[in-house]
């Protein structure tokens, strides 16, 4: 069991918790682009060796074709964020460059209504694979937030399976990485995740720590701790933190990165 922890908000350096670990996974939010001043963090700020493998964040799921969609054209293509994103093997060949779907702005009823029909996995796994190769990527992140819930249909945990079976296929006869983000508190794992089955099919796992903690708390602390705040003592509250959740789950997912 390999578990690794990263800090920060845009580019997640992760430092491992194991010296035998062989994997830094990191992420690349390509929206910083627009920031300015010290808060702007563009592709050639990325420091290709801090990293074996390196996601970049996100394209999405087209609701009507169940084809992936660029969710930002501009900064993908016209500013030529994927070319760029690839030109860093010109510094480190050997770090891994995969491409994320989803994510929280994404929801998850378009990925609920493609993962139970084989024709919208088809097309979606096509698809993929097209965009994949056209630009040279090593592999996909798939971040649905989440299966089952946010307007997701009961059968999302069963289906998911089935999807990453049908990616897991494609993707050995491409020479293709798969990796997956998850929710970190365990209300998520009785709902939405089979772990055992996810172990089959992915190459990493990566399990989301990264905001355990924001508004919603009305009051000032770590988005991401390490350990419970002194006042974090009954059940559900003492799982929000990085310790906890690696922990909780080192025994369920054979290769996980907590961030």
């Amino acid at each position: 069991m390999r578990i690794y922890l990263s800090l920060g908000v845009l580019f997640c350096a992760v430092s491992t918790l194991n010296a035998a670990t062989d994997k830094v996974v990191c992420y690349f939010g390509s929206w910083a682009t627009y920031r300015v001043s010290n808060g702007k963090f563009d592709v050639e700020n990325i420091n290709p060796s801090l990293c074996t493998h390196i996601i970049y964040c996100f394209v999405g799921l087209d609701y009507t074709s169940y084809t992936v969609k660029h969710l930002d054209s501009y900064a993908d293509i016209s500013l030529k964020g994927f070319t760029r994103f690839m030109a860093l093997k010109k510094t480190n060949p050997n770090v891994k460059l995969l491409l994320a779907i989803g994510g929280w702005n994404d929801g998850s009823v378009a990925y609920s209504k493609m993962a139970a029909s084989s024709t919208y996995r088809s097309t979606f796994i096509q698809s993929v694979v097209s965009l994949l190769k056209t630009y040279g990527f090593d592999g996909l992140d798939v971040d649905w937030e989440y299966p089952t819930l946010r307007g997701g249909d009961p059968d999302d945990r069963i289906n998911f399976i089935t999807l990453l079976s049908e990616l897991r296929g494609r993707f050995n006869s491409e020479g293709l990485l798969l990796s997956i983000a998850v929710g970190a508190t365990k209300d998520y794992h009785r709902s939405a995740y089979n772990v055992p089955q996810i172990n089959q099919f992915v190459d990493f796992v990566n399990v989301m720590t990264y905001d355990l903690h924001a508004y919603w708390d009305a009051q000032t602390g770590h988005n991401s701790p390490l350990y419970a705040a002194t006042w974090e003592i009954d059940s559900v509250t003492s799982m929000y933190n990085a310790r906890e959740d690696c922990a909780a789950l080192n025994y369920v997912y054979s290769d996980a990165c907590c961030y």
